[in-house]
């Protein structure tokens, strides 16, 4: 590195750029980073001082790549010579970003192509087909071999069009559905009633808070009480002992309780055809008393079920300590 390099971007700014007139002779007519017109609004600079760079650039394209912050600001954009002593104080972008950076500008400048008249066949530097106007002058092409690369770029722009319209179309749906999404939820908060409000400024200290309000789906109906039709019991049938002594009437079959002897297929559970006798002896389990339900127990339970369900769910709301 040369001794008499600059030491920082002020410097090299202040020392080393010299303004050049629009109408000087080494001056391009656009700027090799922005590809802008150099004019009035847009004023030509030369490095100078630096040893094997000597290129011209636009001011605010220049002085802004200086001081951008990024890696490899002290170079020349063109020959990536140092042009003052910078030290790469910044860690390397992250290989996706610069790839998401790199599509997104690629992105956009079709955008702006696309803007533009497709249909206009003048190509001029004003025009989105200034991208072939350094190639006409390089290199000397028939007409059907320009207007064939002309189709073909414009096949590109139209099909990116179509995608950003694409792209419109579901961002548009997408923000419909969530304001659809939003109505029905803020409906929703609306329709549901308000939670009790607390009443503990009511009550001295040490009393339990009022319960919070129930919600209607959180209440279910009672169910009715189910009534069985009564089994007749035959003439000579007798009552369990053990049954009888807690009160209960056990109810009977109102045919008599089959033996080993007589084993019938209808007189076991299951169907007719599997309750065949296996070594004779039935594979099922022969209708008895413990089979059936007693009834009157069961209308009691249900009863007392209802009757808990009912209490629970008429409760007063002050002084009753919260379920745990």
């Amino acid at each position: 590195m040369s001794s008499n390099t600059p030491d920082n971007s002020q410097a090299f700014i202040a020392n080393n750029l010299t303004d050049l007139d629009a109408n000087h002779p080494e001056v391009p007519d656009e700027c090799p980073i922005c590809h802008e017109d150099i004019g009035a609004g847009h004023t030509a600079v030369q490095i100078t001082g630096i040893p094997n760079c000597a290129h011209i650039f636009g001011r605010n394209c220049l002085v802004s790549w200086l001081s951008c912050g990024r890696i490899n600001q002290n170079t020349c954009p063109l020959c990536r010579t140092t042009l003052y002593q910078g030290r790469r104080s910044l860690r390397d972008p992250d290989p996706a970003m610069r790839r998401f950076s790199r599509a997104r500008l690629e992105l956009a400048r079709l955008a702006r192509l696309g803007q533009s008249d497709e249909d206009e066949g003048v190509i001029t530097r004003d025009r989105p087909h200034a991208f072939l106007f350094n190639r006409m002058i390089t290199e000397p092409r028939s007409l059907d071999q320009l207007e064939q690369d002309i189709q073909q770029r414009l096949v590109g722009v139209r099909r990116m069009e179509h995608m950003l319209q694409m792209a419109r179309d579901n961002l548009q749906r997408d923000q419909e559905e969530l304001t659809r999404r939003l109505e029905n939820r803020e409906s929703l908060g609306q329709a549901r009633p308000e939670p009790m409000r607390s009443v503990s400024d009511l009550h001295e200290p040490g009393e339990v808070a009022p319960l919070p309000a129930l919600r209607p789906e959180a209440i279910r109906p009672l169910q009715p009480i189910r009534r069985f039709p009564p089994i007749r019991q035959p003439a000579d049938a007798q009552p369990d002992t053990e049954t009888a002594q807690r009160g209960v009437e056990v109810p009977r079959p109102r045919f008599p309780i089959p033996t080993p002897a007589t084993h019938q297929p209808s007189e076991y559970l299951g169907t007719p055809y599997l309750a065949r006798a296996i070594n004779g002896h039935p594979p099922y389990r022969p209708i008895t008393r413990s089979l059936f339900w007693d009834h009157s127990e069961v209308e009691q339970s249900q009863r007392r079920d209802n009757e808990q369900a009912a209490v629970r769910f008429r409760l007063p709301t002050i002084g009753i300590r919260p379920f745990e």
